[in-house]
């Protein structure tokens, strides 16, 4: 019993989720600038967003446009997995190094992703996005 309800939920969950990130992407991509890309979605494929990951090249801006407009942003692994304490001696990289992934780190924004987003959030984030 207690599975089948937690299977039930975890199910509504991924489809509110999945709901949610083709709304922004359907809402935004239209008109978003050529200097932000939103998450890939291969067709065909199934996707469950617990994060909406946006790539910026002016990230700081976009940031704080957010940030203007009262919608909050994450910055997630700021600091490259090869570049932090525990693990920056222990691989060794050619002279290129890891150059997409600190490239990554540099551009790579979340804006809020979670299943109990209401239309009019989803609404809002997306005109934050097409004002940019």
């Amino acid at each position: 019993m207690i599975a089948s309800i937690c299977s039930t939920s975890m199910v509504s969950y991924c489809n509110s989720a999945s709901a949610i990130a083709l709304s922004l992407s359907s809402l935004a991509s239209w008109a978003m600038p050529a200097s932000i890309t939103a998450p890939y979605r291969r067709p065909g494929a199934g996707h469950v967003f617990h994060q909406y990951v946006l790539r910026c090249e002016n990230r700081a801006e976009v940031q704080a446009h957010f940030k203007a407009q009262g919608i909050g942003t994450g910055l997630h692994y700021p600091v490259p997995v090869h570049l932090q304490p525990a693990y920056k001696d222990r691989s060794p990289l050619g002279p290129a190094g890891c150059a997409e992934t600190a490239r990554a780190a540099e551009e790579v924004l979340s804006i809020p992703m979670y299943p109990e987003l209401s239309e009019a959030q989803v609404e809002r984030i997306c005109a934050a996005l097409r004002a940019l």
